[in-house]
């Protein structure tokens, strides 16, 4: 008992010095940030573009009042978005793995909408769409990739051991699905979960840097306005610290809900369903096509079927009009609409 108990204490020294070396590491790179940090403000003092972390804590508490009644609205709109772009996300990952050649149509969805330009993209569905759901559908869009990833990575991570007990039990996919997948992509899930929220929070932001009256997105834009320095900068480590709070607590609730994973567990770089659009040449030729009609049906159903503003909302044929030198689209006003003009 003794020669098994003697390790033990240097094991645990180590362990507390690893702890204490990693707090050290932390506080030295904050150190050397707040350094760097001051030298940029000093060096810039005469432009007054940056100013120094005290007046910036200064800044923050001013204006608490303000930020704390900016907050929920943003807030509002980021857990409307994270809500409606996850409960779109599950199904479709679902289907992807039920059915498998959906799955890479799935993805290449997933890619389609991460490489979409939304500080571009804002303006128009602003306009275009109806009260404040065009917050939620740009914040939607911002969430819809991260959490697509972790749970197709997730379902496609489960134990095969567990899978083949299934089968022979005599479960349909539907039951390793239930049974298996979902509980063995919980980790992966939230590894994706951790990303959306931070992004949540990014598309409220840059929804409301066009038209809204309230939030933070509205508030820095006002402070930029009126060139008032530090209250930008604050509210911007505001956000920041804002965005990590929102992190902490997914991960905490990954801690409560996945005791099993590991602490770092991440949602991988690579596309999920990669693999699965590894087929022939004709697979994949026909899966590209299949991709590009689903898209282009979606956006023509969206601007058509919902009644949007044609003035604003552009088809793919108006797009495809523009590009080939016809005009600015066959369908839809050439002028602004009497409420649009000044």
């Amino acid at each position: 008992m003794a020669s098994a108990a003697a390790p033990a204490a240097p094991r645990a020294r180590r362990t507390g010095s690893g702890r204490l070396g990693g707090w050290a590491v932390v506080a030295g790179g904050a150190a050397a940030v707040l350094a760097v940090w001051c030298a940029v403000a000093w060096t810039l003092s005469d432009e007054q573009l940056v100013p120094y972390p005290w007046e910036i804590v200064q800044a923050l508490w001013r204006d608490r009042s303000l930020l704390a009644g900016n907050t929920w609205p943003t807030l509002w709109v980021a857990a409307q978005g994270f809500f409606w772009g996850n409960l779109v996300v599950v199904p479709l990952a679902a289907i992807a793995l039920l059915w498998p050649a959906a799955e890479p149509v799935v993805s290449r969805l997933g890619v389609v909408v991460h490489a979409v330009p939304f500080i571009a993209i804002a303006p128009i569905l602003i306009v275009a769409l109806p009260g404040g759901s065009a917050k939620v559908v740009i914040t939607a869009l911002m969430v819809y990739f991260p959490s697509l990833i972790g749970v197709l990575l997730g379902l496609h991570g489960a134990d095969s051991r567990a899978l083949d007990v299934v089968r022979a039990a005599g479960g349909t996919s539907r039951t390793a699905l239930l049974k298996v997948r979902f509980p063995a992509a919980l980790p992966q899930v939230f590894a994706g979960l951790r990303i959306a929220t931070p992004a949540a929070l990014l598309g409220a932001l840059v929804a409301e840097f066009f038209g809204a009256d309230r939030g933070l997105g509205a508030f820095i834009v006002q402070s930029q306005t009126a060139m008032e320095v530090e209250r930008t900068w604050a509210t911007a480590v505001y956000i920041g610290l804002l965005a990590g709070a929102v992190y902490a607590l997914i991960s905490f609730a990954a801690r409560l809900a996945t005791p099993w994973a590991g602490k770092e567990t991440t949602a991988g770089a690579e596309v999920a369903g990669a693999g699965a659009a590894q087929g022939g040449p004709a697979q994949r030729i026909a899966g590209a096509v299949l991709s590009a009609a689903l898209l282009l049906g979606l956006w023509q159903f969206i601007v058509s079927g919902l009644n949007l503003d044609p003035f604003f909302a552009k088809g793919p044929g108006d797009v495809l009009s523009f590009l080939t030198g016809d005009g600015a689209g066959s369908s839809g006003p050439r002028s602004a609409p009497a409420s649009a003009r000044p």
